[in-house]
């Protein structure tokens, strides 16, 4: 279940950087965002499969608002 107060759930990418710093710096910044809930993702789905046959949709990027772009 989703839980806005663990941002970075044990086992989550930022356990997998091997740097001690480098991972600090990740799951501090990663603290601060607005993390998606699995219901954003879900209307988004649901928003892609039911439109019309006549709709062609290639690509669909979710992010948290602010998230900042590379």
């Amino acid at each position: 279940m989703y839980d806005p107060s663990n941002p970075t759930p044990r086992g989550s990418f930022p356990d997998h950087i091997p740097d001690d710093e480098v991972q600090k710096n990740v799951k501090d910044y990663v603290g601060t965002m607005d993390a998606l809930a699995p219901e954003d993702i879900a209307r988004t789905i649901t928003f892609v499969v039911t439109q019309p046959a006549r709709v062609d949709i290639n690509e669909v990027l979710i992010r948290p608002l602010d998230q900042v772009q590379p």
